[in-house]
């Protein structure tokens, strides 16, 4: 998180490969992750302000915690930007923002298929959705985690 929240040179974090599929632009991902930005550096100092007048500590508390979670979406939008879904011929290696990096041997996808909605709800199912909607969906063969 820190190395995407507060590197200037950005460049070595990406993932250039041949077959590499950027997901930020899909449903407005990381334009509303930079929507919420601006809206959380607005409200810091006016919730710092309104809670310094109840409670000195309670502010910094707040405050702190406010920072910190700042720091981590600044980093997931730069991440969500820099970070990408990569076809090599032996596996599918999935990046999406800060905490998911999962490599898919492609032996392991039964199918793949075009979505459009919301997919349902199930166990042992992981949704890389973000802001946008899901338009993959892969199967894998019975036994692969």
């Amino acid at each position: 998180m820190w190395l995407y929240a507060l590197c200037s040179k950005q460049d070595r974090f990406r993932f250039g490969q041949d077959k590499s599929f950027s997901v930020w632009k899909q449903g407005g991902n990381a334009s509303n992750q930079a929507g919420f930005l601006v809206v959380m550096a607005a409200e810091i100092p006016l919730a710092h302000g309104l809670l310094l007048l109840y409670s000195p500590n309670l502010a910094l508390g707040i405050t702190v915690a406010s920072l910190y979670g700042f720091v981590f979406l600044f980093a997931e939008y730069r991440a969500t930007r820099l970070r990408c879904v990569t076809l090599s011929s032996s596996h599918l290696h999935l990046r999406y923002g800060l905490l998911v990096d999962a490599v898919l041997p492609l032996h392991a996808i039964e199918a793949v298929d075009l979505t459009s909605g919301k997919p349902a709800r199930a166990r042992q199912r992981l949704r890389l959705g973000g802001m946008g909607k899901v338009n993959v969906r892969l199967e894998l063969k019975p036994g692969t985690r």
